[in-house]
């Protein structure tokens, strides 16, 4: 099953794209590092909140995903006229035999504020991607001599990443240092947010 039919059959609302912050009922957020800023006094980089970031983030995705679940890693890059690489298959998957498994689909604009974007989509495993590199890169978005950082579209956007995970039938997806969103196909579904911090 294509990424496509996977949401048309359990998501019929298009999820992915943008914020998961949508009207749909099933879903948790999970603010990060919350409370601690991210400079020093000194305007020196606050190195203790991207660790709890980046810890925070792996606890999230841990809780959600384990090692043998069949996962969607789906990546939303915005274009201006022509592909511009991203370099996110390259460098955040540890088999690199499954970037040759990645399908695009191209989706138009529907306003100025959504401009149009190619979607691509990995079938994957949990041990196929370089999770806490990924999480960084997506905690490092909005400083720019922070490194890993994937790299900006001519719409000067940053790519958005989600994991969906077809096994459980959830979605996870951190827009930034700030938070987290998971998104389930059913409110029954949705656990005690136990043990995460």
């Amino acid at each position: 099953m294509n990424l496509s039919d996977y949401l048309a059959s359990n998501f019929p609302v298009n999820v992915l794209r943008g914020s998961l912050n949508i009207d749909w009922p099933a879903k948790l957020h999970f603010e990060l590092a919350k409370g601690i800023y991210q400079f020093n006094a000194d305007e020196i980089y606050n190195e203790e909140m991207f660790l709890v970031v980046s810890q925070q983030a792996m606890d999230v995705i841990n809780e959600m995903i384990d090692e043998k679940d069949e996962l969607f890693l789906v990546i939303n890059v915005f274009w201006k006229s022509s592909y511009e690489k991203t370099g996110i298959l390259t460098n955040y998957l540890t088999n690199k035999k499954v970037k040759y498994k990645a399908t695009s689909e191209r989706f138009p604009s529907l306003s100025e504020d959504e401009p149009a974007f190619t979607r691509i989509s990995v079938p994957c495993r949990k041990s196929d991607i370089k999770l806490t590199k990924l999480v960084d890169a997506i905690g490092n978005e909005d400083f720019n001599n922070r490194t890993p950082r994937f790299i900006r579209t001519s719409k000067n956007r940053y790519p958005e990443v989600y994991l969906v995970n077809r096994t459980k039938d959830l979605i996870v997806y951190m827009y930034d240092d700030r938070g987290i969103e998971v998104v389930y196909k059913e409110f029954e579904m949705i656990p005690l947010k136990k043990g995460l911090w």
